[in-house]
């Protein structure tokens, strides 16, 4: 019965090594010719148990012979398992950005040690949708790779394996970008991901695909969005295609203290921005492609009364269509350290009044802007571009 029993395991190894050996990996590490003498040794050793299983070998020595055949099998399989998880992770490092246009290896989750797995780092955030746009799936059951840390993507899917609760028990750190939101239909399902008990993360991603077909998601997006409420460590926040109307309690200087980098893309629907003045750490924002916003006002702001976005360095407006005005007032210190401002597409902002900016970019007709030149007295750096001729009035 041992025999059988050590015989079953020498297949799985064997069955393993054939494996290695067809993958280009062992043609690119010059390591062929050691596994073709390995798997021939293995084919004797198979030959022999099995002459030894026909015969019933009942002397004592051989048996224990057996014995410690039987340990040095179950080693080499340990062996075999982290030198298949080392191709893995190699094969993975090797496409670098040809992996922008294909899905990540299907057999990922059988990488039970697997600790990182990074396709880019440093991204702006606002780069970020274009960069991963191209990414389509993930590998099923990720959430198996308990020992996981750096998954810099996750795909949301709708099927078993996919699903956003596959990020639960993954004690994830540093960037997280979670694409493909649609595919979570309620807030139970969204409060799966349990983002707010990943102290961990320093870069939350949030970002959805078109929810116009789907009447179930666009009815409940507000709700999954207040259910995927992240860690109050979070440093940079990116909320992409968000198609509610208003965002969630949480956006808020109280809940997310520590935020130093925000971006809202896309958010087409929402007609006011969160209330963002507050926030202390808070260097650089960007604020794209929000139809419904027209103007600006004291509710971005805060109600602390001696200073509003007290440490911005770096503030981007772009694609706004319907943005008349950004109301500053002239009470309260707003902005004071800001040294860039850049607008773009923004036909009808005629209203905006930061002096201390250093460096001014305005591009696509910001016409209105242009007659404001005179308001910003610390200027050292003014870029204009993209600029058409205004049309004549009849």
């Amino acid at each position: 019965m041992a025999e059988v029993v050590l015989s079953a395991l020498l297949q799985v190894v064997f069955d393993k090594l054939v494996s290695l050996i067809t993958e280009e990996q062992g043609m690119k590490w010059g390591v062929n010719k050691e596994m073709e003498r390995l798997k021939s040794t293995l084919s004797t050793i198979q030959a022999v148990l099995k002459d030894a299983e026909e015969q019933r070998v009942e002397d004592k020595a051989l048996r224990n012979w057996l014995g410690k055949l039987k340990d040095a099998a179950y080693d080499a399989d340990d062996i075999l398992d982290e030198f298949m998880t080392e191709a893995l992770q190699r094969k993975i490092v090797s496409r670098g950005d040809h992996m922008m246009n294909k899905e990540l290896p299907k057999d990922m989750w059988n990488m039970l040690n697997l600790r990182h797995l990074e396709i880019f780092t440093n991204e702006p955030l606002i780069e970020v949708p274009r960069r991963f746009k191209s990414f389509t799936k993930m590998p099923v059951h990720i959430g198996k790779s308990k020992c996981l840390q750096t998954l810099l993507i996750f795909i949301v899917g709708s099927s078993m394996g996919c699903r956003i609760r596959e990020l639960k028990d993954l004690n994830l750190c540093g960037e997280l970008f979670i694409k493909s939101l649609e595919n979570v239909k309620d807030a139970n399902d969204s409060k799966e991901a349990n983002l707010k008990n990943k102290q961990n993360l320093h870069t939350l991603g949030l970002s959805w695909n078109s929810c116009d077909n789907d009447p179930t998601v666009r009815e409940n997006i507000e709700q999954i969005l207040e259910g995927l409420e992240p860690h109050p460590n979070l440093k940079r926040l990116l909320l992409d295609n968000y198609t509610g109307t208003r965002f969630p309690h949480w956006m808020s200087e109280l809940l997310l203290p520590n935020l130093n980098e925000i971006a809202l893309v896309n958010c087409r629907r929402c007609e006011s921005l969160p209330s963002f003045g507050q926030l202390p750490f808070l260097k650089a924002l960007t604020i794209c492609g929000m139809d419904a916003v027209r103007c600006i006002d004291d509710a971005f702001y805060g109600n602390n009364v001696k200073s509003r976005f007290p440490s911005p360095e770096e503030f981007t407006i772009e694609d706004m269509p319907n943005l008349e005005e950004i109301s500053v007032g002239c009470e309260i210190e707003t902005f004071p350290h800001l040294v860039g401002l850049t607008v773009v597409r923004c036909p009808k902002l005629k209203n905006l009044h930061l002096p201390s900016i250093k460096r001014l970019q305005l591009e696509v007709n910001n016409w209105a802007l242009l007659g404001l030149l005179a308001n910003f007295t610390s200027l050292i750096y003014l870029y204009v571009g993209s600029f058409a001729e205004p049309e004549q009035s009849l």
